[in-house]
């Protein structure tokens, strides 16, 4: 009945899965706090009401963060690409040196999203993300390159 309650109000089985987790342990954390003026029933479901209500509005953050971090994203990628960032393969020597430059995880994430062409939905699942983590990831990622990138083009 907790799961079910989860799915109907996250509308999603892997959050109502994480969540409904959450609740049970949260319920045997805080059992001793059951003072018995409600059903125990009752009690267990105003937990579950609570904690679906936390995690509603934390995904709806999440989402809003992640359409302005994919906009952020798509801007960033179109200038990148506007600069011939890949040229036919062709990466420029002070590229390559931005890369190798940069650290194991940008440089992992950079090499998958423009070197081996992978959507972020691919990128996330081989680094084993999340999709918001995995845009984030990448996003910082791009910062510190453009950085790397701007030295080594300014150092010639």
């Amino acid at each position: 009945m907790v799961y079910q309650t989860c799915v109907r109000f996250l509308g999603n089985v892997q959050e109502a899965e994480e969540t409904c987790q959450d609740i049970f342990l949260r319920v045997h954390e805080k059992l001793h706090q059951f003072e018995g003026r409600s059903t125990f029933k009752t009690w267990l479901f105003r937990v579950v009401y609570n904690h679906c209500m936390t995690r509603r509005r934390q995904l709806a953050i999440r989402r809003e963060r992640g359409a302005a971090v994919e906009e952020e994203l798509t801007r960033e990628t179109e200038e990148m690409r506007a600069e011939e960032f890949l040229a036919d393969n062709d990466l420029s020597e002070n590229v390559n040196r931005a890369i190798e430059r940069l650290r194991p995880d940008d440089k992992e994430v950079i090499v998958l999203r423009f070197v081996s062409d992978l959507s972020l939905d691919d990128i996330s699942e081989v680094l084993g993300l999340g999709l918001s983590a995995t845009k984030m990831r990448l996003y910082r990622a791009m910062d510190r390159f453009k950085t790397l990138y701007e030295n080594a083009e300014g150092a010639n």
